[in-house]
């Protein structure tokens, strides 16, 4: 399934505007729709990158702290802290299938931004 490799970053400054879609995201993944091979936090505190724990946004996330599996580049870091405003945070799911329409829906209808979305596990390019 590699090949079906496929990217989203999701920007957020609450962790309500993400735990919807972060369900939604579940389910598909439950129903066998596709599979989430890694999920990364970044912050950027003054333009600086960081990850975080996932349970460290809130406590709901914490069973995503076990699917970061540290695939992100530096390079990878950042290309999300240049586009997510100083102080907010991101998301980085890299997923194995097709759509994560519902879930997208569902972030944006939280007040996420979908900042990027592509094919690839790596985010230049």
């Amino acid at each position: 399934m590699a090949a079906d490799r496929r990217h989203v970053v999701i920007g957020f400054d609450r962790p309500e505007q993400i735990r919807g879609g972060f369900d939604r995201l579940a389910a598909l993944a439950e129903a066998g729709d596709l599979k989430i091979v890694d999920v990364e936090f970044i912050h950027s505190i003054r333009g600086v990158p960081s990850t975080v724990r996932a349970g460290q946004i809130d406590p709901d996330l914490a069973g995503y702290d076990g699917a970061n599996a540290g695939l992100l580049s530096q390079s990878d870091l950042d290309i999300v802290a240049d586009a997510i405003p100083v102080g907010s945070m991101a998301a980085v799911i890299l997923y194995d299938g097709t759509s994560i329409g519902a879930a997208l829906t569902a972030w944006s209808g939280d007040g996420a931004t979908v900042i990027r979305e592509g094919l690839g596990a790596s985010l230049a390019g």
